[in-house]
């Protein structure tokens, strides 16, 4: 009788410093994903303590916490965090994984080389540790400079590289922190869609609603992101002012869900509101699915964004979606009816023309554009992403056999 095959131990390691986006919530579906599957073994390095890691903590996940200062968590200071990286050499040590998963990383690229471990970099959001974009001091961009200079001379040694979007790989290529002939590998995230399907479907709606206290027939518009700059809650309020303005949506109720940042000036700006009581603040939220499912419009206008989880999860609940186009949301919404549903960045008349079109769509046409865009959905399932992530492991194991 033939033994099984030993699982292969994946080590992921990325200081979330406490935040929780894009990067911690691929940590958790991938961790969680592998370990269910059983060809992989997880083990996850995060900052200690951190919503992050209690999280994959409760999914059984192993998960080890470092600790360092604070002030690392500046992109800028990355490549100094000399803290994190000792304590990780100590972590690889004693669980010697078959490979090393990196998420933004500077310094431990070399030390995880130079130790003989197989490494796996992801490239995630919009690449902050390396790009010159709004960095304006002259000591900050010769930092730049040396940390871009550092990393393309690394990137050979890589033994994988994985970008969420073209875009992202392009952009990052175009400011000259790539070799020009450099490809990498394109992952686009995924989500459980049938999951967030049938999470959508099977909500009460008119109980929800209520218990937030918005009127069972109103309409919804929603927000649901990470509350900084780039993200731009504000732009969001100000859209909805305007269209609270207009006759025929006095029904509309707003909905903005996460936190960040700009948590205390966001809800700050909307007590200055004319109707304050139209908004409701959720602040950092789960139920992502039950929310965009009560909603009649979502809108995601970062400035910047390497992929954009909230607009496919939008896609997935069938929910009509709003966003900026920037990175990989081109990508995702790369088909007839999500082509409208872009929006040039900043472009505040557009947005606003678009969101009274999307608010007075009838219901048939509601219906129709509900299907196109689940339909769309399912070629970011999960399933598909892991996979193709798999697929990569084993390639890079099999140079090392």
């Amino acid at each position: 009788m033939s033994q099984p095959t030993a699982r292969k131990k994946v080590l992921f390691f990325y200081p979330d410093f406490g935040a929780f986006g894009g990067i911690e919530r691929f940590l958790v579906t991938v961790s969680c994903a592998l370990d269910t599957r059983g060809h992989f073994e997880p083990v996850v390095v995060c900052s200690a303590g951190t919503r992050l890691f209690h999280l994959l903590q409760d999914n059984g996940i192993k998960v080890y916490g470092v600790k360092t200062l604070a002030s690392f968590a500046k992109p800028s200071l990355r490549s100094l965090d000399i803290f994190s990286t000792v304590q990780l050499v100590r972590i690889l040590k004693q669980e010697k994984p078959d490979l090393v998963h990196i998420h933004i990383g500077q310094i431990e690229n070399r030390v995880i080389k130079q130790l003989g471990f197989p490494l796996v970099y992801s490239f995630h959001g919009y690449s902050t540790l390396y790009s010159m974009q709004g960095v304006h001091n002259p000591v900050k961009r010769f930092l730049k400079h040396l940390i871009r200079l550092d990393f393309k001379r690394l990137v050979p040694y890589l033994d994988a590289m994985l970008f969420v979007s073209r875009a992202e790989r392009d952009r990052l290529k175009a400011e000259g922190y790539l070799p020009p002939n450099f490809d990498g590998e394109i992952l686009h995230n995924g989500l459980p869609i049938l999951r967030l399907q049938q999470q959508a479907d099977t909500m009460d709606k008119a109980a929800w609603k209520a218990h937030h206290h918005i009127p069972e027939q109103s309409r919804c518009i929603t927000f649901i992101n990470r509350l900084d700059q780039n993200k731009n809650p504000m732009a969001f309020i100000e859209l909805a002012e305007r269209l609270f303005a207009l006759s025929g949506f006095e029904d509309l109720h707003v909905v903005i869900a996460g936190s960040g940042p700009l948590e205390s000036q966001v809800q700050a700006r909307i007590r200055q509101c004319l109707e304050p009581q139209r908004y409701h603040f959720l602040g950092h939220r789960t139920d992502i699915a039950e929310i965009l499912a009560c909603s009649d419009l979502h809108i995601h206008i970062p400035f910047m964004e390497g992929f954009g989880l909230g607009v496919l999860e939008a896609l997935a609940v069938g929910t009509p979606c709003l966003a900026h186009a920037t990175g990989g949301i081109v990508e995702i919404l790369d088909f007839p009816d999500g082509q409208y549903s872009l929006v040039p960045v900043d472009d505040v008349e557009t947005l606003f023309f678009k969101s009274v079109e999307f608010l007075s769509l009838p219901a048939e046409a509601r219906a129709r554009l509900c299907q196109a865009y689940r339909a769309r959905a399912m070629m970011f399932d999960e399933t598909l992403w892991i996979d193709r992530l798999e697929t990569i492991y084993r390639c890079v194991l099999e140079r090392y056999e």
